[in-house]
């Protein structure tokens, strides 16, 4: 069977080692609560330089060397797909500015894990924290009537309540 209603999105963690942040955007409209940047892929674009503009357009910073850590896959109740490719990079200039998103803001890391994450986001957090490039599938179940999630990598995705409180942001992430 294939399927003609998809959509392909990204969200960019984006680190300062310096003071050990992360850059943090609290969503007043969509997906509310805290959550990476990011959006979705237009036409003629690559998934890459959609997170470049993607982050410029919402924070006002210009982000290269992305590293890709992982995928989300949602196959949706109504037949839907969508597929959110999760980067990350602490390679960054510009000013941090606002926008209609929500507030951005820079949250040490030793904080992360207490924000008021946006819904699905919890679960997905962890991913940006792995070694290598992990997948997360929430595929629908129509017997159950609910979603079943499902890690595929080549490492265990830590519980977010089990992250590690870094004291520095780790080299191995770089």
């Amino acid at each position: 069977m294939q399927f003609s209603d998809f959509a392909v999105m990204n969200i960019v963690m984006i680190y300062d080692s310096v003071h050990n942040t992360v850059l943090m955007q609290d969503r007043t409209k969509i997906w509310k609560g805290g959550a990476f940047p990011g959006g979705h892929l237009e036409i003629g674009e690559s998934i890459y330089n959609s997170c470049i503009r993607e982050v410029k357009e919402e924070t006002g910073l210009t982000i290269s060397n992305l590293i890709p850590c992982g995928l989300v896959h949602w196959s949706k109740k109504n037949g839907r797909q969508e597929f959110i490719y999760l980067y990350r990079t602490g390679t960054f200039s510009g000013e941090l500015s606002q926008c209609n998103e929500g507030e951005n803001k820079w949250v040490h890391i030793n904080d992360l894990t207490g924000q008021q994450l946006s819904g699905w986001f919890r679960e997905q957090l962890p991913i940006f924290f792995t070694k290598h490039y992990t997948e997360l599938s929430y595929i629908y179940d129509q017997k159950t009537d609910k979603y079943i999630k499902c890690f595929h990598g080549r490492e265990t995705v830590p519980d977010i309540n089990n992250l590690p409180k870094f004291t520095e942001f780790p080299e191995n992430l770089i």
